[in-house]
């Protein structure tokens, strides 16, 4: 299960977690380019919520 952390409007950082694999969330991936189409999804739908 890949999870990203809930962001807020006044800061512009992001994580991402494979919860699979690192369920302590200590690895974030939001720089590797693997998971760049799941990251660009979900951040789409993040954005939304806005």
């Amino acid at each position: 299960m890949l999870h990203p952390h809930p962001f807020y409007e006044d800061i512009d950082e992001w994580e991402f977690y494979d919860l699979a694999k690192d369920p302590g969330e200590i690895n974030n991936l939001y720089d590797d380019h693997r998971y760049g189409h799941a990251i660009e999804e979900t951040r789409g739908e993040l954005l939304k919520l806005r």
